[in-house]
């Protein structure tokens, strides 16, 4: 299910800016964004995994493992950047746009797989406190 909200969330965001931005800056977003997408996604999910696995098994390496996807996930998107840029020049598409559709769903992955993280965490730990507005209601 948490799999699932990763690849859905960025695919549906993008697919709402990618209507605005097609009404607005005309039809060539199209390839960007969904090379984009890919570009964010294809890391997203086994860093994502990584993380849950840590932090199930070794929690205090949680953030570690955070950081290291975040920065696997990093080291990913940018040198696509510049690879995909002649393919993405053949159908129209140049370099700053791809970099705008590529940070963009960047920051959104990393936004969804934070609070999938956060919930899971909040979820397992046992000391949480209850909160103060549903104590002693039945």
């Amino acid at each position: 299910m948490k799999i699932a909200l990763l690849i859905a969330v960025p695919m549906g965001v993008a697919a709402v800016t990618l209507v605005v931005a097609e009404s607005v800056g005309g039809a060539r977003h199209l390839p960007a964004a969904g090379v984009a997408v890919a570009v964010c996604l294809i890391p997203a999910v086994p860093t994502y995994i990584l993380a849950e696995v840590v932090w199930r098994r070794r929690p205090v390496y949680g953030p570690l493992a955070v950081l290291t996807g975040t920065a696997i996930r990093m080291m990913t998107a940018v040198p696509a950047v510049f690879m995909l840029q002649g393919v993405l020049a053949e159908q129209g598409v140049d370099r700053e746009r791809f970099a705008a559709w590529v940070a963009f769903l960047y920051l959104i992955t990393l936004t969804v797989e934070a609070v999938l993280l956060v919930r899971g965490v909040q979820a397992r730990d046992p000391e949480r406190p209850e909160r103060p507005d549903s104590a002693g209601q039945p």
